[in-house]
């Protein structure tokens, strides 16, 4: 059992999350650290009526807004072409699903830095709360 993923805080994170970044008069592809906090969720994608422990639940279809750590890769992810970008939980557990999504836990898979994430292996590395457990 793992820790329900909610508003309330928790972050995820990636690496490498390689980007284009200016070096003198060159690019150099260089890989960045690449973390998301759940509080920064779009409210238009989390549970709108499930809460654990006071805050909205996230699920699968949950989205965090922006992401942080390779803002020195102006130029752009590798893949994903942006800077900054938001997170989409990969999956959720199979065995608890909030308003027809699966829920998401501490440990879930999560794309992070836009829709062809550059950093597509992410996952949830610390919990938002410790009183709600759900089965992966």
């Amino acid at each position: 059992m793992l820790p329900a993923s909610t508003t309330e805080k928790g972050q995820c994170a990636a690496y490498p999350n390689t980007c284009k970044t200016p070096a003198g008069e060159t690019v150099a592809l260089l890989p960045y650290a690449n973390h998301a906090a759940l509080e920064h969720s779009d409210m238009n994608t989390v549970a709108s009526t499930v809460f654990i422990v006071g805050k909205n639940a996230v699920t699968e279809n949950s989205e965090i807004v922006a992401s942080s750590g390779d803002e020195a890769g102006v130029d752009g992810g590798v893949i994903s072409g942006t800077v900054s970008g938001s997170c989409r939980f990969r999956l959720g557990s199979s065995a608890v699903s909030i308003e027809g999504y699966a829920v998401a836990y501490s440990g879930t898979l999560i794309g992070q830095n836009g829709a062809n994430a550059n950093a597509p292996s992410g996952i949830q590395v610390s919990p938002s709360q410790a009183r709600v457990f759900v089965e992966p």
